[in-house]
């Protein structure tokens, strides 16, 4: 038979043991507790980070864009300078055939005015020397 100290001894240890359960249940749990927490910081601070980075992706895309329609403009830019200096160069061919018809044109005159000169100072020697 088991005496009644043996028993109480049973009943304070088997209180001593539900005790220390209790304190690793309630420990454990209190460990649970922080490091949901913890976790749940994490995914916080995940979030956030995956936010920033979309808005950097999407500030990153935007810039692209403007890079690209800038180089599109300048493009653009470009091809119009080269069309107006072929446009310039092509009225300054113009103006440099005028010019040429013109020097050609008084030339001719000049030539002209001269043989009229010449011939008249012939017709003068004529009729000076018919003269005498």
């Amino acid at each position: 038979m088991v005496s009644i100290n043996e028993t109480d001894i049973m009943n304070e240890r088997q209180k001593a043991f539900r005790k220390k359960l209790q304190d690793l249940d309630a420990d454990y749990s209190y460990q649970l507790k922080e490091k949901e927490l913890e976790n749940q910081n994490l995914l916080k601070r995940l979030q956030k980070q995956e936010e920033t980075m979309v808005e950097l992706q999407n500030k990153l895309k935007r810039q692209d864009e403007v890079q690209k329609r800038h180089s599109e403009y300048d493009d653009l830019k470009i091809r119009l300078c080269e069309e107006k200096i072929e446009d310039l160069e092509e009225e300054l061919k113009q103006k440099d055939d005028v010019y040429e018809t013109k020097i050609a044109s008084l030339e001719k005159r000049l030539e002209l005015k001269i043989t009229i000169q010449d011939n008249k100072k012939k017709r003068r020697r004529r009729k000076t020397k018919n003269w005498k």
